[in-house]
């Protein structure tokens, strides 16, 4: 989102341009986490005093400048907090590696699935390297003197080996922050909307989108109403140093149209797969017992699947069925049919 002193915005945003059938494609936080009770602290200022609020005091904080790019700004952010939790130390990562890597480069702006696929894809570099903190919408577009095959295999370390597209619920959002990660997210909004320490609706007409990032465990009641901490990339001298209160209303009234979970996909701890018959044919959209079971045999025979069992049908199940289907060298459609069901059921037998 460009913002400056002057009242001047862009859209950092962009529309996802995917079709409905690219879109099934998606991995969906709801297939693989299954909800349970989550702790909101009572008020704000009872989360002050949690470990979680450190991260108000330790992490770096993000200008773009006038530039457009929120989006990796935000991404920066979430893979500086996620190495923060694998190391112990901060160390800032850069925007601009993300950003200039854009599929809609030279225009202004970028898709949410596209920062994120490149960050799992390249990962990024430390801004130390790469600088992309304050600067002009041209510099972030500049990348040609760090295009070294040496960078890029560093980048490649701290790429996070999967995303999840998370509901535009806050119970959804607050069961991701209570396992500790960080989380992109998007958020549309109209003229004085949102350059507060607690942005409101007015009721403005939508007109701009913006991406911040969600701070771990960071689930408070404000004012009465459930809430989360964002880190927002307007600089130090905007909200609260950098970082604002969302609400609940921003999810009520659709303003909240996004947000994105990064997982590290880790082999499963696997377990003994009990007797089963598959008889049905499963495809994306199945739910209940047989889509369970085909999720624990994908993860327990074979160690394709690595989260949760769910028996929730989606991107994520789809892509463990086509992984196995070339391990069979079946057509890799992602549709659990005779020909895959057959075959498991004879590695079953076996």
């Amino acid at each position: 989102m460009l913002w400056n002193t002057k009242p001047q915005f862009k859209t950092g945003v962009l529309e996802d341009p995917r079709t409905e059938e690219e879109r099934k494609q998606d991995y969906l936080a709801s297939e693989v986490m299954i909800k349970s009770p989550i702790v909101m602290y009572k008020n704000y200022n009872d989360w002050l005093q949690t470990n979680a609020a450190n991260w108000m005091k330790i992490l770096p904080i993000h200008d773009q400048n006038g530039s457009s790019s929120c989006v990796s700004q935000a991404c920066a952010m979430v893979a500086t907090i996620l190495n923060a939790l694998e190391e112990g130390t901060v160390i800032p990562f850069s925007a601009r590696w993300i950003y200039a890597k854009r599929m809609n480069r030279p225009i202004e702006g970028m898709f949410l699935n596209d920062a994120a696929q490149l960050l799992i894809d390249n990962g990024t570099l430390m801004d130390i390297l790469v600088p992309g903190n304050n600067k002009t919408e041209q510099q972030m577009n500049e990348l040609s003197e760090y295009n070294i095959d040496s960078f890029k295999t560093i980048a490649k370390l701290y790429a996070p080996s999967a995303y999840f597209w998370v509901d535009n619920d806050i119970d959804s959002f607050a069961q991701i922050l209570a396992k500790g990660t960080p989380m992109l997210m998007a958020v549309r909004f109209g003229n004085n909307e949102w350059n507060k320490d607690i942005p409101t609706i007015n009721d403005s007409e939508p007109k701009y989108a913006h991406a911040i990032t969600a701070l771990p465990h960071s689930y408070f009641s404000y004012n009465g109403k459930p809430a989360i901490m964002i880190a927002d990339s307007w600089g130090i001298n905007n909200g609260m140093k950098g970082y604002r209160i969302i609400t609940k209303d921003w999810f009520d009234q659709g303003r909240v149209f996004a947000g994105i979970w990064f997982v590290d996909l880790k082999n499963p701890t696997v377990s003994p797969v009990t007797a089963f018959k598959f008889e049905k044919d499963l495809g994306y959209g199945s739910i209940g017992e047989d889509v369970r079971k085909l999720q624990e045999v994908l993860k327990n025979k074979y160690q394709l699947f690595k989260l949760e069992l769910t028996g929730n049908y989606y991107g994520y199940t789809m892509a463990c069925v086509k992984e196995l289907q070339k391990l069979k060298g079946i057509e890799q459609t992602g549709y659990f049919g005779p020909l895959t069901r057959a075959g498991v059921n004879k590695d079953l037998k076996a």
